[in-house]
């Protein structure tokens, strides 16, 4: 069985990462994926104004969107898929979800902001890259139309 982490932030440039992910032929079947929201931790003193229960809950409908964004899609193809949601940087939760689950690849759709914004704001993507031990296919959204 091939192992794939898909992360999501349920926009159209993680759905091109999944269409992409789905080409017939790309990743050998069996497949299972590894769906994976991250929700940034908040820093400050939210709580002098929100419960936790409240960040945990806009954490949770922010992750379902996403999720739901992309079922439809994986779900039409013949795909093992496991949701993840998780609260921590967003390029450690994915590659620490990559070992964990012990992927055979990440599969991940990039903004396109450019390298001056990338050089100076860093990305996810980018993060990734340079930390992670499996190979990772970086899917830019343009690509859909191939």
């Amino acid at each position: 069985m091939t192992v794939v982490v898909l992360p999501t932030d349920g926009s159209s440039f993680s759905a091109a990462a999944a269409r992409r992910l789905l080409l017939p032929g790309l990743f050998e079947r069996p497949l299972a994926v590894h769906m994976v929201h991250a929700s940034p931790e908040i820093v400050g003193r939210p709580q002098a104004y929100f419960s936790k229960e409240q960040i945990d809950q806009w954490a949770d409908e922010a992750a379902e969107e996403a999720f739901a964004a992309m079922r439809p899609l994986l779900q039409s193809a013949d795909v093992i898929v496991t949701e993840h949601r998780r609260t921590g940087e967003p390029a450690e939760v994915i590659v620490e979800l990559a070992r964990a689950c012990g992927a055979d690849a990440i599969v991940m759709g990039t903004h396109g902001r450019g390298a001056f914004l990338a050089a100076v704001l860093g990305s996810v993507a980018s993060r990734v890259v340079a930390t992670a031990t499996v190979p990772i296919l970086l899917v830019p959204k343009k690509v859909e139309s191939s």
